[in-house]
C-alpha cells in the first residue's frame, strides 16, 4: 500500500520483477524464440514488443502513481520517468542481445515498439488523471 504522495511498493516490486523477466526472456537463443505472423501490416515480433513494454511501463506507472494518492513525491513527472526506465530496459535487452552469441540481433525497431508502448501507457495514464482532477478528483 502506498503513503499519500508515495510509491505503490508492491507495484514496484512488480515492475521490478517484470523489468529482470523481460530482460531474461531477451536474452533466450534465437531458434528458441517463436515467430508470431499475426496478418498485420507489422511484423508480430514488434507488437509483442509493444504489448509486453506496455505492461511493464503500466506497472511502473501504477507503482509511481498510486490511486487514491499522489505522485511519488521524488518525480516531478511519472511519464518521463516510467518512458525513461522502460527505454532503458529495453536498450539493454537489445544491446546484450548483440553481444552474446545467442543468434539473435540488435534491432533499433524492436526498441523502438518497447518506447512506444510506454508512450501509449503514459499518455493514458495521463489523460486519466487530469480527467479524474477535472471531475473533483485527485
Amino acid at each position: 500500500m502506498a503513503e499519500r504522495g508515495g510509491w505503490d511498493r508492491r507495484y514496484a516490486a512488480l515492475a521490478l520483477c517484470c523489468g529482470l523477466f523481460l530482460i531474461a526472456l531477451g536474452q533466450r537463443p534465437g531458434r528458441e524464440v517463436p515467430r508470431l505472423d499475426l496478418g498485420l501490416p507489422l511484423p508480430g515480433d514488434k507488437i509483442a514488443h509493444f504489448l509486453a513494454y506496455g505492461f511493464y511501463a503500466a506497472l511502473l506507472w501504477r507503482a509511481a502513481v498510486p490511486p487514491g494518492g499522489r505522485r511519488a513525491a521524488a518525480l516531478p513527472d511519472p511519464a518521463a520517468f516510467t518512458v525513461c526506465v522502460v527505454a532503458a530496459t529495453g536498450a539493454l535487452d537489445e544491446l546484450l542481445q548483440g553481444v552474446a552469441d545467442r543468434g539473435r540481433t540488435m534491432e533499433l525497431w524492436d526498441w523502438a515498439a518497447d518506447c512506444a508502448g510506454a508512450a501509449a501507457v503514459c499518455a493514458a495514464g495521463a489523460w486519466e488523471r487530469r480527467r479524474a482532477r477535472g471531475a473533483g478528483g485527485r
